[in-house]
């Protein structure tokens, strides 16, 4: 993004997005060690799953706010056209 795009006001959204980031890093890596643990703890290898997906919920909000995801930048206005007159599913037989 340019250099501009992150104004001094959302300096703490972009120190937060990177906190999370870091954070998940790390637990992808604890998942990494915990796959191949011998005994294999389900519940240790659980909470971590669960600690990654709530980093990642939250980076996903941050990126929302800080319109860096598609979902901030889509522009409806500009779609591509349906050029297709058959639905995706018909078939050869279904258009005769």
């Amino acid at each position: 993004m340019p250099a501009d795009w992150f104004p001094a006001e959302t300096h703490a959204l972009l120190e937060q997005r990177c906190r999370h980031v870091i954070r998940a890093r790390h637990l992808a890596q604890a998942i990494d060690v915990a796959q191949s643990a011998d005994p294999f703890d389900v519940k240790a290898y659980r909470d971590l799953l669960r600690s990654e997906a709530e980093q990642s919920h939250t980076i996903a909000i941050l990126d929302t706010k800080m319109r860096l995801s598609q979902q901030a930048t889509y522009d409806k206005s500009k779609r591509k056209p349906n050029t297709s007159q058959r639905a995706p599913w018909a078939t050869d037989k279904d258009s005769a």
